[in-house]
């Protein structure tokens, strides 16, 4: 059974770091499979046609990819990307849709509102980075339990990870795949 994925990824997926390789990578395996696929970013790879099963969605919004030097952000820039994100996978909304998104923070903040809203299942990535972004950053912490306790499924990318994410994971109704 095909289902739409929709995607939402790091905001610049120009920018070469292991979670753009793997959202490049992981998108064309499941259009491959015979999904339809649509991410969600600011900057689109650069590089090979992604097909007709793939399809990228350049959004207007303030954030960079913060792998280097994790800029600050404002709170109305923060704020303006969620809206962004969720805007954009409400309008790509079909049947048998479900919400991936790459990183428990302002991704996942927009993917939890939409699914909730259209009662979709919410698929959230870490790599681990956002969950220690928020020793420095109360907001992003606050993000992280929430999109951690409210997603359907929690996908750690490696042991390490999913012991740190467990604890914050809802009892009832989350599953943790690393």
């Amino acid at each position: 059974m095909s289902v739409r994925v929709i995607l939402l990824a790091t905001p610049d997926l120009a920018y070469p770091s292991g979670s753009t390789v793997f959202v490049v990578q992981f998108a064309a395996g499941l259009a491959r499979r015979g999904h339809e696929v649509h991410v969600l970013c600011r900057s689109v790879p650069e590089g090979d046609d992604p097909g007709e099963r793939l399809t990228y969605h350049s959004l207007e919004m303030p954030l960079d990819h913060p792998v280097q030097l994790d800029p600050p952000v404002s709170s109305r820039d923060l704020g303006r990307a969620i809206r962004a994100y969720a805007h954009a996978a409400a309008d790509l909304l079909a049947p048998r849709t479900v919400l991936h998104s790459m990183y428990a923070t302002a991704t996942a903040m927009a993917g939890a509102y939409v699914a909730r809203r259209a009662s979709i299942p919410h698929v959230v990535t870490t790599f681990g980075r956002d969950l220690g972004i928020g020793r420095t950053d109360e907001r992003y912490a606050a993000m992280v339990a929430k999109t951690l306790a409210s997603a359907t499924h929690v996908v750690a990318a490696n042991a390490a990870v999913a012991e740190q994410a467990a604890p914050m994971l809802r009892k009832h109704n989350s599953y943790l795949t690393q």
